[in-house]
């Protein structure tokens, strides 16, 4: 479900027609997910700034560069940490590969706006050992964010929406965390949601702005039964964000069930 109009749909269906054809190294289910994620941060980047939608998706696509160079920047892994073992089917996975991450500044109107880029390739990883560390914990004693539509169910919340919404569920203030992957996990079951629902977080660096990472790799639609989901975001050393944002995303109608809610932190061990 689109939220752009229909010319703006034509130029982010040939940018991205492009793209695929320049990550034809990969995999076809890697590449599936890459333009799946782009197609979403492109659109999330164009509704979050309130201007021209011609104009402001015609600065997102020059930002991201020629879809045969963002391709390469993509598919260079010498930016990539291969994330440690869960136990989820996302996590089994992102184990197979190594997360590829990007970066590009959006100078539109309204200030400055990052645009954060994650998919996986299935090149076998070095060995390595990880360390994983609980960041924050979330259960019924803390309340969501956002109050509309959410009510305590069981060990977790209840999450209608009845039309496409953002539902920020928790913040969690950071100071010391770099050079690691955070995840944000949840389990998530739903019923009769349109189009997709799915994980995301936002992280807030001094200096550089809010750099976003979206779970479209474990996103639910119909009616499921509990599942694990996530949404990775690697950082470099030096990205030291002071706060972290954890949402659950609506692209249309449904409801949605959240329990065990957790932001993790993931580094290798030498």
């Amino acid at each position: 479900m689109s939220s752009l109009d229909p010319q703006s749909q034509r130029k982010v269906d040939e940018y991205l027609s492009r793209l695929r054809q320049s990550l034809s190294a990969l995999p076809e289910p890697e590449r599936d997910d890459a333009v799946a994620e782009a197609r979403g941060h492109i659109e999330e980047a164009v509704s979050r700034v309130r201007a021209d939608e011609s104009q402001v998706l015609s600065t997102v696509l020059r930002s991201l560069g020629e879809p045969e160079v963002f391709a390469a920047s993509l598919l260079d892994t010498d930016r990539g940490m291969t994330p440690a073992p869960q136990k989820s089917k996302v996590s089994t996975k992102l184990a197979l590969g190594i997360v590829i991450t990007g970066a590009v500044l959006l100078l539109v109107a309204g200030g400055p706006f990052v645009l954060y880029m994650s998919f996986q390739s299935r090149a076998k990883p070095p060995q390595a050992a990880y360390a994983e560390t609980i960041v924050a914990r979330f259960d019924v004693k803390t309340t969501p964010l956002s109050r509309d539509g959410v009510t305590v169910d069981g060990e977790g919340w209840r999450v209608e929406a009845k039309e496409r919404r953002t539902v920020r569920l928790f913040e969690v203030p950071t100071s010391s965390i770099e050079q690691c992957m955070l995840t944000f996990q949840a389990r998530m079951r739903t019923e009769d949601v349109r189009g997709r629902a799915y994980l995301e977080m936002w992280c807030r660096v001094p200096g550089k702005g809010e750099f976003f990472s979206k779970g479209l790799q474990s996103a639910e639609t119909g009616t499921t039964d509990w599942t694990s989901c996530e949404t990775p975001f690697y950082l470099k050393r030096g990205e030291r964000p002071d706060l972290v944002r954890l949402n659950v995303v609506f692209e249309g109608t449904g409801t949605v069930w959240i329990k065990e809610v957790k932001l993790l932190k993931i580094t290798e061990v030498d």
